[in-house]
């Protein structure tokens, strides 16, 4: 009978054993889980933070493009009002602001630089003119570098 006891006593001590084996189990589990789920939200927190910045520049860039070229028209209508002229001239627009220089390529021949930034964003148009009279004739027009 004590023999039977003592089976018992292990087999009772042998269970609860098992049985807090499984609830840490179960506790690690849960924890593992867990930092899976924390570094997973926290990735795509990134990347939507990530992407968030790349479209604003994306947006500043085409912004300053479309300020550059519009700044190149507005020299071109200058041109088109006095055929003489000549410098350098800045614009406030909504957008933000630009400037434009017009230079003399000799003869009817013309050079448009302009010129916009944009939250750091800078964008230059170089625009080429073989001819004013009677028509104004643009050979070049293109996003550069560098003038």
């Amino acid at each position: 009978m004590i023999f039977f006891r003592k089976i018992n006593f292990f087999k009772i001590l042998l269970n609860s054993f098992w049985h807090n084996q499984k609830a840490f189990s179960s506790f690690y589990i849960v924890i593992i889980m867990n930092a899976i789920v924390m570094m997973t939200l926290l990735s795509f927190s990134t990347t939507s933070i990530t992407s968030i910045h790349n479209g604003n520049q994306i947006v500043n860039a085409k912004t300053a493009a479309a300020l550059a070229n519009i700044c190149a028209e507005l020299a071109l209508q200058e041109i088109r009002e006095d055929s003489m002229f000549l410098g350098t001239e800045e614009f406030n627009l909504d957008l933000g602001d630009c400037i434009y220089s017009v230079l003399d390529l000799g003869g009817e021949r013309r050079e448009i630089r302009s010129f916009s930034e944009i939250d750091h964003s800078v964008q230059k148009v170089k625009v080429v003119i073989e001819a004013i009279n009677p028509k104004i004739s643009i050979s070049f027009w293109k996003e550069v570098a560098d003038f």
